[in-house]
C-alpha cells in the first residue's frame, strides 16, 4: 500500500517521512501514558519538558525528546499544526501490528 505524502489528522497535517528522517525531528509526540492503546509493546517514559507520564513505541525515533502532546499545544502552534511521523510506523498501525510476535 502506498500512503501519501502528507495526512491530514483532526486539522493536525502529519508529513509521513523515513525513519532516517524521524530521528533529525525536534521531538517525539507522545500520548500520556493512561491513554489506552491496542499496543502491547508501548514503552513508558516521562514527558521531557514536564515530567508528565507519557508513552510510544519501541522504534520511535530514539535521538529527539520524547514530549507530550500538551506541551507541544503549548509551546509552539506552528509546530503543533505540522508534523512527521515515520512511514513504517504508519504503516504498522495500518497493519494493525500490536507488538505481538
Amino acid at each position: 500500500m502506498r500512503l501519501p505524502d502528507k495526512v491530514n489528522m483532526g486539522g493536525v497535517t502529519v508529513q509521513l517521512v523515513s525513519d532516517e528522517e524521524a530521528e533529525k525531528s525536534s521531538m517525539v509526540v507522545c500520548v500520556p501514558d493512561t491513554d489506552v492503546t491496542p499496543f502491547s509493546d508501548k514503552v513508558k517514559t516521562t514527558c521531557a519538558f514536564c515530567g508528565r507520564g507519557i508513552q510510544h513505541r519501541p522504534h520511535a525515533p530514539k535521538g529527539p525528546p520524547k514530549v507530550c502532546l500538551k506541551c507541544v499545544m503549548e509551546t509552539n502552534s506552528d509546530t503543533a499544526r505540522t508534523m512527521t511521523a515515520s512511514r513504517d510506523h504508519v504503516h504498522s498501525i495500518l497493519r494493525g501490528d500490536s507488538g505481538e510476535n
